[in-house]
């Protein structure tokens, strides 16, 4: 059974273990909100939304920092981006985690049609991504 808890840490790009980090919340009763078992709070759902937002905020910096970019230096045959290789470079960048980041990188790359992207190796500097305000 699927529940609105774990659409919502699948589609912020977090694990269990991240949301239950994100959320500073017991595993084991995160393991409950995702399976079901456990009903989920309404404050948690809340919380989720607005990471999500926060992640589609920084998805939307990124693509206009993209396009700015193809307006003035005109649009590259491929663009190079890097996945923060740790929580602490993904918190560096705005967003709570890996997953976070990965989610936000996910929506760049499914916004910029036409584009090829590349993944830089996780331990790749990221510093060139936007930070979130």
């Amino acid at each position: 059974m699927t529940t609105p808890f774990a659409l919502l840490c699948e589609r912020c790009g977090l694990t269990l273990a991240e949301a239950a980090r994100y959320l500073e919340a017991d595993p084991e009763t995160v393991r409950g909100w995702w399976s079901g078992g456990t009903s989920c709070p309404d404050q948690v759902i809340g919380q989720m939304r607005l990471l999500y937002r926060q992640i589609s905020v920084n998805a939307e910096q990124a693509m206009r920092q993209f396009v700015e970019f193809n307006q003035t230096q005109g649009s590259p045959a491929e663009v190079e981006i890097g996945v923060a290789p740790d929580d602490a470079t993904a918190q560096r960048l705005g967003l709570p985690c890996i997953g976070a980041h990965r989610a936000m990188l996910g929506m760049v790359i499914a916004r910029a049609h036409g584009t090829r992207f590349v993944l830089q190796a996780e331990d790749a500097a990221v510093e060139r991504l936007p930070r979130s305000e």
